[in-house]
């Protein structure tokens, strides 16, 4: 598994082997960060990013790698825990990086990454384990407690072929919009758009939450 452009292009991850890691592939990732740049413009530069579901950490290094101010990691399992910190010391990243060892949903229900300090995120990954229905717990706990996103951004969600997620989801914080679903093999990835609510939490422009 390899970083696919930007400063670290090329880089290899080191990623567990088992059933407990199922990583992006190459060919996924590559296809997905072009569309975010080719179809979305996201300017990697203003993108404050979290990566949840994070076991390797590739989604988030890879946004770092093009540039992005911030990534945040979260993963639930210590074993690939200590893999992801590895992978973000040895490709330069902690002073951009910020890690949390915890289960997701606990996370986000405690408000746990907006009380860490942890700036206002533009673009969220999540990646979870397949034949679950986490993606669908994903999203709607994101849409029912959002305290930590910016007033607006992207989401982007991966899952298995043929899954179907709502369109819409209209929670206490956060309204999500299905723009699309791009298949890739047996994988598809689910694109929305956030807007939260309330102000609450919110900022002028994405780049001054990166300002020390």
């Amino acid at each position: 598994m390899r970083i696919i452009a930007g400063r670290l292009r090329g880089r290899r991850l080191s990623c567990l082997r088992g059933r407990r890691v199922r990583p992006t592939s190459d060919r996924v990732r590559e296809a997905l960060f072009q569309c975010l740049q080719s179809r979305y413009g996201v300017v990697w530069e203003d993108v404050v990013a979290m990566d949840f579901f994070a076991g390797s950490g590739a989604m988030g290094i890879e946004a770092l790698s093009r540039g992005a101010c911030a990534a945040a990691f979260v993963e639930s399992d210590r074993n690939v825990f200590s893999t992801l910190k590895k992978n973000v010391d040895t490709c330069g990243l902690a002073d951009r990086a910020s890690l949390f060892l915890c289960d997701v949903f606990k996370g986000i229900a405690r408000d746990l990454f907006r009380k860490a300090g942890y700036p206002p995120v533009t673009l969220l990954f999540a990646d979870p384990p397949y034949g679950k229905g986490l993606s669908a717990r994903f999203l709607q706990a994101v849409s029912s407690k959002g305290s930590f996103l910016a007033q607006e951004g992207m989401l982007l969600v991966e899952d298995r072929k043929n899954v179907v997620l709502d369109s819409a989801l209209r929670g206490r914080e956060v309204d999500l919009e299905l723009k699309e679903v791009r298949v890739y093999g047996d994988t598809s990835l689910f694109i929305y758009f956030f807007r939260k609510r309330s102000g609450e939490y919110s900022m002028d422009s994405p780049g001054q939450s990166c300002q020390k």
